[in-house]
């Protein structure tokens, strides 16, 4: 059974290999970077010799960048449109944050078990980012965590387990107790200002605006805020400036720091997918 993997990172092309290793015949279109082209898989540039055949196309996390497919591993625009053209209702098409619907059409990175792999490389590219940008060590730092849900929580279990001093805000009542049965400090946004005003760096997890004017107010000039989230984020870039604070957008971090682990998870996750609507090897 063939399958098409159109679009995305290096996590794709270890995500490929394992496909490969499982029987299947894996296509990939969008990935001109020779770098990718040593996974034992087929690459093509001709979109619709990747449909051909196809029983499913595999597209990346998230779907879209800039209004075009997601393809940082080629130096080509491709429309989202032109892959969706070979819907013809039978064809299975996974992605993450899929721009349409359809009984043919899954958006994988809703389900939880993705979502639970892709914390564990999110939040441990975080904290590689915080130890660049703090001028002291994550032992002792003080470091507000906004947002408990898989990667704030997974994130303040690394951040104590490196000796800092995490203070956790959740709107979520059940979020703020377990984090403090886990031996943080919790609180609510309405108490927000006071891990705020001694914070040595802000991880946010949310994706809404959750920083505002009030919030920058508060913070340290020079404080980094490590935003997780997805776009538009927690903050707003012109805002940060104009109270001094550094925002640091990091996404994708799975793809860039652990894409063996981030190819292996989507692998787990889009296998029982596939098994389930019959596409098998």
């Amino acid at each position: 059974m063939q399958i098409c993997i159109a679009g995305g990172d290096m996590r794709a092309v270890f995500m490929a290999k394992l496909f490969a290793k499982s029987g299947y015949r894996c296509v990939m279109f969008g990935f001109d970077n020779t770098a990718c082209q040593k996974s034992g898989v087929e690459f093509t540039k001709d979109i619709a010799h990747g449909m051909q055949n196809s029983a499913a196309v595999i597209l990346p996390y998230p779907c879209k960048k800039d209004g075009f497919l997601n393809t940082p591993c080629s130096g080509r625009r491709i429309e989202t449109d032109s892959v969706f053209a070979f819907d013809d209702g039978k064809r299975l098409f996974l992605g993450g944050g899929l721009p349409y619907k359809g009984e043919n059409v899954i958006d994988y990175s809703a389900h939880e078990d993705f979502l639970w792999y892709n914390a564990v490389p999110t939040a441990e590219g975080a904290v590689a980012i915080a130890m660049e940008e703090l001028d002291t060590t994550v032992y002792g730092a003080e470091i507000t965590v906004v947002g408990y849900g898989r990667i704030g929580s997974y994130l303040t279990h690394i951040l104590q387990g490196l000796g800092a001093k995490v203070t956790v805000v959740a709107r979520n009542r059940k979020s703020r107790a377990s984090a403090e049965v886990l031996g943080a400090f919790a609180v609510g946004f309405e108490e927000i200002e006071a891990p705020l005003s001694c914070a040595d760096l802000v991880f946010n997890t949310v994706p809404a605006k959750v920083i505002s004017h009030r919030e920058l107010k508060i913070l340290p000039s020079g404080t980094a805020i490590i935003d997780l989230a997805s776009l538009p984020g927690g903050a707003d870039e012109k805002e940060c400036l104009q109270y001094g604070i550094k925002l640091i957008r990091a996404l994708g971090l799975p793809g860039r720091v652990a894409p063996a682990f981030a190819g292996e998870a989507l692998f787990k996750t889009i296998l029982p997918i596939l098994k389930s609507r019959g596409i098998t090897p």
